[in-house]
């Protein structure tokens, strides 16, 4: 199966690691409130956190701004695109965590 050299750009572009939320909207759908696959759009909040982030950081947050989803993409982002990563998400306890 061929692509257009159209194609072939936009995900060129999109896998540059500058574009990171543009390929998270393309490439990953979330459930909503309502259980619903709905495609990954960043709020204002989850847009900040994701532009500013360094290499180590913590983030003191308030509940239900989506900073853990926007991670959550980002993990899972860096697995798809860079070879040999691995991350893992950690609770606070094993009900929070299933």
């Amino acid at each position: 199966m061929q692509i257009s050299l159209e194609t072939a750009k936009k995900l060129n572009w999109l896998w540059k690691d500058e574009n990171r939320i543009e390929w998270i909207k393309t490439f990953i759908k979330i459930a909503d409130k309502n259980g619903n696959v709905v495609p990954f759009d960043f709020t204002n909040e989850q847009r900040t956190l994701v532009n500013n982030l360094g290499h180590l950081n913590i983030v003191s947050k308030s509940r239900q701004l989506g900073c853990s989803v926007a991670i959550c993409g980002l993990a899972l982002r860096e697995c798809i695109v860079h070879d040999n990563s691995c991350c893992v998400l950690i609770s606070h306890n094993q009900k929070s965590t299933n």
